[in-house]
């Protein structure tokens, strides 16, 4: 069977990774399509595909929605047999799938038909997780669902950040996929469908699920900062009202774990690092970045977090004195 004609879709740093891979196999590729760089604000891995296309002297195609009928005009005006999606989230409906007459190739960074769904690598850390895997599969217009084309685990090492396992995800994602072309071209491609029975699904996660909570422990939330981390937007709290954004953690040990506080105060710094009580012990985190218009940081005693009932008092306080000065 000749080797496929292709067009590669994606948007971010693993899927740059897996076209200079392609190249580098000798992939035949038609078109690539990509986010164009002025939707990409929530993208927060967004590599501009016009400049990767550019340097290749390949065609661009500019997708804002994958199954938009200009947009599957344009697929088809390429000629392309396959389409190949490197790193892109939306869910491709019939009349796209239907486009490409030797298929569509998707992507998941797990050990489908495990952890189906959203936000794969951040799960992956907060299930502490050992081991996962890159999954290349048939596309249907389900959520991870098609028959399995290839499938490459990869060993995650003890306390991941997320930049550490989406680099994993990264080269072993660019390296399958290659592989992957080579065994079309070959006609040695195996499908394996999902069993079903062992299906798992993991749930969207925003931004606002990075809020730590200084009552939980202190080995959940250093898991929960991990997992957050670099390239996404970071783990957070508050501080004299202003957000304060983490991207790093360690566990405290030896004389340290014998500091007390209560929980979200800052007990000690060292090189860069504050001393956070949690709530069963004491975590070290980086220094929070904050507004570029509340300068300083972070000092001895401070604590991190809105005191529900004592905002909510001085809040009716300004108010009774509001509705004073109204009625004088």
């Amino acid at each position: 069977m000749a080797a496929p004609r292709i067009i590669c879709l994606g948007m971010n740093e693993e899927s740059e990774m897996a076209i200079a891979a392609l190249v580098s196999a000798g992939a035949e590729i038609c078109a690539i399509a990509g986010l164009p760089a002025e939707r990409a604000g929530n993208v927060s891995d967004f590599v501009d595909h016009a400049a990767v296309a550019s340097r290749l002297g390949v065609v661009f195609l500019p997708v804002s929605d994958v199954n938009a009928p200009e947009t599957l005009t344009a697929f088809r005006a390429t000629g392309a047999e396959m389409l190949f999606v490197l790193g892109w989230s939306q869910l491709l409906d019939a009349a796209t799938l239907e486009t490409f007459p030797r298929g569509v190739v998707g992507s998941h960074p797990s050990e489908l038909p495990y952890g189906r769904g959203r936000a794969p690598i951040p799960w992956t850390v907060l299930e502490d997780r050992r081991r996962s895997a890159v999954t290349l599969f048939r596309m249907t217009s389900g959520v991870d669902d098609g028959a399995i084309l290839k499938q490459t685990a990869f060993e995650i090492p003890d306390r991941p950040t997320a930049r550490i396992v989406y680099n994993l995800v990264a080269e072993t994602l660019a390296r399958s996929f290659a592989e992957l072309y080579g065994e079309f071209a070959a006609g040695s491609v195996t499908e394996v469908r999902q069993d079903m029975g062992r299906a798992s699904w993991r749930s969207k996660r925003v931004p606002a699920d990075g809020w730590i909570d200084f009552r939980a422990g202190a080995e959940a939330i250093d898991r929960l900062v991990r997992a957050v981390s670099d390239p996404f937007p970071g783990a957070y709290s508050y501080l004299v009202g202003e957000r304060a954004v983490f991207q790093s953690s360690s566990p405290a040990s030896g004389n340290d774990l014998r500091r007390k506080g209560m929980p979200g105060q800052v007990l000690a710094r060292r090189q860069g690092m504050i001393l956070v009580q949690a709530g069963d012990a004491p975590l070290w985190l980086s220094e929070p970045s904050l507004p570029a218009d509340r300068p300083g940081r972070a000092r001895l005693g401070d604590r991190f977090g809105f005191h529900v009932e004592d905002e909510l008092y001085a809040l009716r306080e300004r108010l009774a004195k509001l509705e004073q000065r109204l009625n004088e």
